[in-house]
């Protein structure tokens, strides 16, 4: 197992391609966000034709706008980094190398959808990369870009908090 010290996020390959096409900087997408209406985001991401990473391609507009029209006292948003596929590793290299993509997009979602609370699910095999993700967390909190950010238009109080989550089942797994 890797030690978490040897661990630097945010170390990029030089990459371009179709996903990753220009340079980015964290906390951009969530002071664009904030600038904007949740419904002005919804829109803008019905216009954008994005489609979700899973095999049905479901449209992540009309997944959002569900989302954010269901009534509840809370609502989450979840970032699945499992791995379940066999031999990927793609979760992996999201979060040591974007990790601004991916926390910033948990953000902006959480902020679209009315989500107090963002959840990182980390397999027990990457327990390595919990510190190192921990400590990128609470840069963003220092930034002001995590935590309670108060809004100044229409009195509206977004608290939103990112937690690692490790899986136990993992543990229990290597007890047997």
């Amino acid at each position: 197992m890797q030690n978490h010290l040897e661990v630097k996020l945010g170390e990029k390959k030089d990459r371009k391609g179709p996903v990753i096409f220009s340079e980015y900087k964290r906390g951009d997408a969530i002071r664009k966000a904030l600038s904007m209406s949740r419904e002005d985001i919804l829109f803008e991401l019905k216009d954008s034709k994005l489609k979700g990473r899973g095999g049905a391609g479901f449209p992540t507009s009309t997944k959002w706008m569900l989302t954010a029209a269901a009534k509840a006292e809370k609502k989450f948003i979840i970032c699945n980094a499992d791995e379940g596929e066999p031999g990927t590793f793609k979760d992996r290299v999201l979060l040591m190398e974007y990790p601004e993509l991916v926390f910033d997009g948990m953000v902006v979602g959480g902020y679209t959808i009315g989500a107090q609370l963002g959840i990182v699910y980390l397999r027990g095999e990457y327990e390595y990369l919990l510190k190192p993700l921990e400590d990128y967390l609470e840069g963003m909190r220092k930034d002001n870009l995590l935590g309670k950010i108060f809004l100044v238009k229409k009195d509206l109080i977004l608290i939103l908090k990112l937690f690692l989550v490790q899986v136990l089942m993992y543990a229990v797994k290597k007890q047997h």
